[in-house]
């Protein structure tokens, strides 16, 4: 055996690096009972409770059941989400949330918009029609996805105001 037993083991260092992929999705994540919101840094906050209507609590972690989602109608949660947002800033400003306006699901595309969740429907036409939430398991688009949609994707969403 070459070397002496029971000499120290030369110094290494240790990196340990947590992918994106680790990280859950920014944006609203809601259990049965529970309202969550994860910042772009990836802190979770716990945003209402059964017997609470809105708090703001840092948690360790999502729970494994949380969905993501958009369809929240209640001004309180945005409020809270921009707060929480701005605290993994350090700071005072209030900028937009950066969450995904456009999911998939299966074969199917949904649009996010002020809160509402659209199917996009091609039935003569394009167009979006609402429906009451997102399906568990959508997945958001990246930007550069969404621009791959088309043109007649992204007029019919821009309807959705006019209705």
């Amino acid at each position: 055996m070459n070397g002496t037993q029971g000499a120290v083991a030369p110094e290494f260092e240790l990196t340990v690096e947590e992918s994106a992929e680790a990280r859950p999705l920014p944006g609203f994540h809601v259990t049965r009972t529970r309202t969550y919101f994860v910042d772009n840094t990836g802190e979770v906050y716990l945003l209402a409770a059964p017997g609470q209507r809105a708090m703001l609590q840092r948690q360790g972690e999502l729970p494994a059941d949380a969905e993501p989602t958009r369809d929240i109608p209640d001004p309180d949660m945005w409020m809270m989400a921009r707060a929480a947002a701005s605290l993994g800033r350090g700071g005072q400003e209030l900028s937009p949330l950066t969450l995904a306006d456009y999911y998939a699901w299966r074969t199917r595309l949904f649009h996010v918009h002020a809160g509402r969740v659209f199917e996009l429907k091609r039935d003569g036409g394009v167009r979006f029609e609402r429906v009451a939430a997102l399906p568990a398991g959508a997945v958001p688009f990246t930007e550069a996805e969404a621009e791959q949609l088309g043109q007649d994707v992204h007029d019919a969403a821009s309807r959705i105001d006019a209705t």
